[in-house]
């Protein structure tokens, strides 16, 4: 499943549907416990670990730059576990 099919589908569990790309989803993710399940959400289903600079309240306010971050993360992170299984005997 893809980053952003996949995020659509976090944040359809917490009753947000996107309707733009570029929605900002701080109008949805309202306060500090949401935005840690939120993180914790993601962080678990893209098995990916969120940088300092993304959890910070502000990396909401685009739902398409957000998920181009991820897609970043996730891609690299997809290599790293490539590479192992390369290396594994």
């Amino acid at each position: 499943m893809k980053v952003r099919e996949k995020m659509a589908e976090i944040l359809l569990g917490y009753g947000i549907t996107v309707n733009e790309p570029d929605d900002d989803l701080t109008r949805y993710i309202t306060d500090s416990l949401q935005f840690i399940s939120f993180v914790v959400d993601v962080e678990a289903a893209l098995n990916i670990e969120m940088p300092d600079y993304l959890l910070q309240y502000e990396a909401l306010t685009s739902f398409n730059r957000l998920v181009e971050r991820l897609e970043e993360i996730y891609e690299e992170g997809g290599e790293e576990d490539e590479e192992a299984d390369k290396e594994s005997p």
